[in-house]
């Protein structure tokens, strides 16, 4: 047995069969930390006995991946050791007598079958299970097949009673019963061994430790110590790593992008930066909060207890920025050598600014991959377009880019040709022609690049390109702009997915506005959030992130009157939930109330604000309608400083709720209600959430939104359609008030999902009037509701993701959203037995005192999720709807006289029934197939032991208002509640192992539907199970 005074020794064993996958190259890494952390020994052996799979070369790859990786292994077949050959193949010899010796001591034995036969023992999933059948020849037969020469293959001879337990370090202890165990081949018939027989007998032949592996192979360990055992060998520690996945929730695989080492590589990445990512993949440093570390760093730190159980999920995105921290951290030269070939190839000559080239590139890749697209338009002159000389808010135009290219045709032809004197030339320009430095040089960049947007700007693009060039191209834009070229093309850049993007792009590329991305959510913390909020939610973080931008959470506490801290909490905590994540960036509005205060003084002084001390009332019966003006206030005129006067005894508390309030000066006549002297501020006694009683006024939302913004220097402001009236005010107030961020708003349709309402108020009025449980009521659409039915954060992703974004309102299918929800669960819910209308079943023939498990898949798609065991006994439940006492032609399940196989156990046979006095079956009579499955039936049915079976409540939600638009409807909403939203089956029976084990997305309870243990009160003495989704649906997108 393995002690802590045993030396540590790890070992890398890839199979040379190709490029060495992620995977792989974890398991190196983990193997090498490991090893170096406890100051042990890294041995590389190669294991090359599968010769159909075998790749010449691949050696060389292993040893050249490992290097470039960092990872240098103390033995291996390059370096040599003390227990060489370290590559299996010349190891060969040593196998063949070791499995002699393991049939001398009854542990294997030879088996004769053909591939032939082999197949045909294959299920329908082409799945085979070796039935032993030559495990009991006789030596007579042995000797006579061996004398015939008949090919064999030597088996290991499992114990088909008992268990076998292994401790692994990441899982724990693991036990499983023997019976479960197949006849394993050691030893193949061309004599060479299998990876699970030399895998034993080389790591005990090399002294190693520790084992560390994929927890796949979590199901050969007992097989593996079965092994030791038999040959009286020390077990080493046993170290399981979880599944590396991709984002969908599958097993990694080329499908999902470029797994292998080289691949990244070739795509860009840099070796420390995949190795620092890989570190992630299943690992975590403890307390410590940083993500980049050396290889050196990790060797120190890298503890085995922060490997986790739980599958690791591979973020290309987390990769990108991971690398991106590397390349911004590389020393300049080093990065300009780095790229050299690439640009040069690129550029298409050698007479360029290399330094000047890179020192753009460095702080915009993230991979050495994106660098041909980036300065592409340096090797080639794509085709102009008006378009692209056509920007409003850079106030750029074909006609004036004209002008402009005209005016610097002659300039550069005139100079020196350097960064340096080019940007002096433009500089000149603007000084000359009154133009905006935006308009200057956008015009002439775009000409230069025709691309909108640049690693660069005007003069850097000049420079690189070099005078002949530069006049050529613009003399080229000037020629295209008069009108002398009638060949257009498109670009083949990549095109933005909706008009968010579109118009993020068209802001990116003017030179006058910020190069990069900041968005917000700023949700109001008066309530929680609903599954509208989420799609702005995805919507605002989507942007950011595609753009590698910044995000900020904010509450938007300026109404005081029912904010509440708890709020804050549950709206952060279904955020994180969701799986987003704010940083250090998150802000409450109210942090900016006295900005906000010296803005609304900014106003006033400018004569752009006046205190109106009408009422409210009078005040909305005079703004006027659509079709005629409003009314002047007669405290529109009055003085600057009165108005300053009045404003600060507002503050000061002078006088009442209502009293008056402070008004923008705008146009009572403008054809938008909005710009008609809007009120910005008003008095209001409340007590607030975090700034108690200090403030009696509290400014309005279209005038407070649109400064926390400037103040948190957002970019782009992204919000719901209902406010495209009130853009005109938004930018009103950034432009009068001197912020110095002056945001976009740009607005996109509200979610609107049949049978359900979305209003925050009226949730509440359902919440109020005891409609529903409370504002988590499963049947809610809110993220409390959804998150305590059961759905998951990626199905709501998926949802907004492909419900995409528009600017016209529609009314989504409530049944698409539970179709996302069951398309997720699919894939990931573990299968569980459970009966939720039960009826007794008793098994006549089967003893009274017996009892014994069967094994149910977890996944039956997904072996690597495993399988568990239930128990089997002559007292079952069954579904009552799995019964007939009188069948229809159409009914294939249990009835008299006919036959269902119970789910693992074997084929039952109804033979009589017992009723209650209302004519309702109470028990089901029949025998079980002495060889439990030699009939073939046409049903299949799920059962639960009644000994050992947990009573549950299981609620059976349903769509919460029978209208598909309730608020189409001129009716309570009492009256249109779906009667059957909620039902309870409080007589549930589950198999134990449902409350054993933990399951983040539920269970799918077999041929029931997606069921998920109610989180509100998990101490109740009946544990209570929500139905997420019905199993199927005809419904499809």
């Amino acid at each position: 047995m393995t002690t802590a005074s045993t030396p540590v020794r790890t070992r890398f064993a890839p199979s040379p069969t190709g490029s060495m996958h992620i995977g792989n190259l974890r398991s190196a890494l983990y193997e090498y930390l490991i090893a170096k952390s406890l100051g042990g020994q890294f041995v590389l052996r190669i294991e090359d006995t599968d010769r159909e799979r075998y790749v010449k070369g691949a050696e060389k790859s292993i040893f050249r991946t490992l290097k470039q990786a960092g990872l240098k292994h103390d033995e291996g077949p390059d370096i040599g050791g003390p227990f060489a050959p370290y590559v299996q193949s010349e190891r060969v010899a040593d196998y063949a007598p070791l499995g002699e010796q393991l049939i001398e001591a009854g542990h294997a034995y030879r088996c004769f079958c053909t591939r032939e036969r082999l197949a045909g023992l294959a299920d329908a999933r082409g799945v085979a299970m070796y039935d032993r059948h030559c495990r009991n020849l006789s030596d007579a037969e042995i000797v006579a097949k061996l004398a015939e020469k008949t090919p064999y293959v030597i088996r290991q001879r499992m114990p088909e009673t008992g268990e076998t337990t292994f401790d692994d370090l990441v899982y724990g202890r693991i036990t499983v019963k023997n019976e479960t165990l197949e006849d394993q081949i050691l030893i193949k018939s061309d004599g060479f061994p299998t990876y699970n027989f030399a895998n034993v007998v080389d790591d005990h032949a090399m002294a190693i430790s520790h084992v560390v592996r994929g927890s796949e192979y979590l199901s050969s360990t007992p097989k593996y110590n079965l092994l030791y055992d038999a040959f009286g060998w020390d077990i080493p520690v046993y170290i399981h790593l979880p599944l590396i996945l991709g984002e969908d929730g599958q097993k990694l695989s080329k499908r999902h992008g470029a797994t292998g080492f080289d691949d990244l590589l070739a795509e860009g990445y840099l070796s420390e930066a995949i190795i620092n990512y890989i570190a992630f993949l299943g690992w975590s440093p403890g307390e410590e909060t940083r993500e980049i570390f050396s290889l050196e760093e990790l060797s120190r730190i890298f503890a085995v207890d922060g490997i986790s159980k739980s599958p690791a999920v591979f973020s290309y995105d987390k990769l990108r920025w991971f690398n991106e921290q590397y390349i911004r951290a590389m020393d300049k030269d080093r990065f300009m050598n780095r790229i050299r070939f690439m640009t040069d190839k690129a550029v298409g000559r050698k007479d360029y600014d290399r330094a000047l080239l890179a020192s753009l590139l460095q702080p915009r890749i993230a991979t050495f991959g994106e660098i041909p697209d980036k300065i592409a338009f340096l090797a080639e002159h794509k085709a102009l377009t008006h378009e692209l000389f056509s920007h409003k808010k850079a106030k750029i135009t074909p006609e004036l880019s004209l002008d402009i290219l005209n005016l610097a045709i002659p300039a550069f032809e005139g100079i020196s040709f350097d960064k340096e004197s080019v940007h002096q030339t433009l500089l000149g320009l603007i000084e000359d022609t009154g133009l905006k430095t935006g308009q200057v040089m956008g015009a002439v960049r775009l000409a230069l690049a025709a691309e909108p947007v640049t690693p660069g700007g005007a003069s850097e693009i000049a420079a690189l390109l070099g005078k002949d060039e530069t006049v050529k191209r613009l003399r080229t834009a000037v020629a295209f702009l008069q009108g002398d070229s009638n060949e257009q093309q498109e670009t083949n850049g990549k095109q933005p997915k909706n008009f968010i993007e579109a118009f993020v792009e068209e802001d990116l590329a003017n030179p006058d506005l910020p190069d990069y991305v900041h968005t917000r959510f700023p949700p109001e913390p008066n309530g929680y959030l609903h599954i509208g909020h989420a799609k702005a939610l995805i919507i605002t973080y989507g942007i950011a992130e595609r753009y590698n931008g910044l995000y900020n959470l904010r509450m938007d506490d300026t109404n005081p009157v029912k904010e509440d801290e708890s709020f804050v909490d549950a709206i952060k905590e279904d955020i994180r939930w969701l799986g987003y994540d704010w940083g250090d960036r998150f802000y409450y509005a109210s942090d900016f109330f006295e900005q906000m205060y010296e803005c609304a003084l900014i106003l006033i002084k400018k004569g752009l604000a006046y205190v109106d001390e009408r009422d409210a009332e009078t005040i909305r019966r005079t703004r006027g309608t659509l079709t005629a003006p409003g009314e002047d206030s007669p405290f529109r005129d009055r003085p600057i400083e009165e108005s300053l006067r009045q404003f600060e005894a507002m503050r000061d508390g002078a006088y009442a709720d209502g009293a008056m309030v402070l008004r923008a000066r705008i146009d009572m006549a403008s054809g938008n209600m909005n710009m008609r002297d809007p009120v910005l501020y008003r008095i209001l006694r409340e007590t607030h959430h975090r700034t108690g009683d200090d403030w009696v006024i509290y400014p309005m939302y279209d005038f407070a939104h649109p400064l926390e913004d400037a103040f948190e220097g957002i970019t782009h402001s992204l919000c719901s359609i209902e406010f495209e009236d009130h853009r005109p005010l938004y930018n009103w107030v950034v432009e009068h008030t001197d912020v110095e961020h002056k945001p976009r708003q740009i607005e996109f349709a509200r979610l609107g999902l049949s049978y359900t309402v979305m209003s925050k108020r009226k949730l509440r009025y359902l919440v109020e009037n005891n409609l529903v449980e409370d504002w988590d009521d499963p049947r809610m659409p809110t993220l409390r509701g959804m998150r305590r039915r059961g759905y998951t954060p990626e199905s709501i992703r998926n949802f907004a993701e492909r419900i995409g974004v528009s600017k016209v309102p529609n009314t989504v299918d409530y049944r698409f959203l539970e179709y996302c929800l069951r398309d997720d669960l699919n894939e990931r819910a573990p299968r569980a037995l459970a009966v939720i209308d039960p009826v007794k079943l008793t098994l006549t023939n089967y003893p009274e005192d017996k009892s014994e498990t069967v094994t149910i898949r977890n996944h039956p798609a997904k072996p690597e999720m495993g399988s568990h065991t239930c128990t089997f006994s002559r007292y079952l439940y069954i579904e009552r709807d799995d019964f007939m006492v009188s069948p229809d032609k159409n009914f294939h399940r249990l009835s008299p006289g006919e036959s269902v196989r119970l789910m693992g156990a074997g084929v039952i046979t109804c033979d009589d029934f017992v009723l209650a006095d209302d004519g309702s079956v109470t028990e089901i009579l029949a025998t079980l197939d002495p060889e439990r499955d030699n009939k073939d039936v046409k049903a299949t049915i799920h059962f639960v032991d009644q000994k050992t079976a947990v009573d549950a409540d299981c609620y059976l939600y349903d769509k919460l208002f029978e209208s598909e638009n309730p608020d189409a409807d001129e009716v309570p909403y009492d009256e249109l509640l779906n009667p059957a939203s909620m039902t309870i089956a409080g007589c549930a029976k589950l198999e134990p192992w449902i409350l054993e084990t933990k399951s983040l997305v539920g269970f799918q309870f077999v041929r029931s539907g997606y069921f998920v243990r109610d989180n509100k009160d998990l101490s109740r003495a009946k544990p209570r199970f929500n139905r997420s989704v019905v199993l199927k649906d005809s419904y499809r997108p």
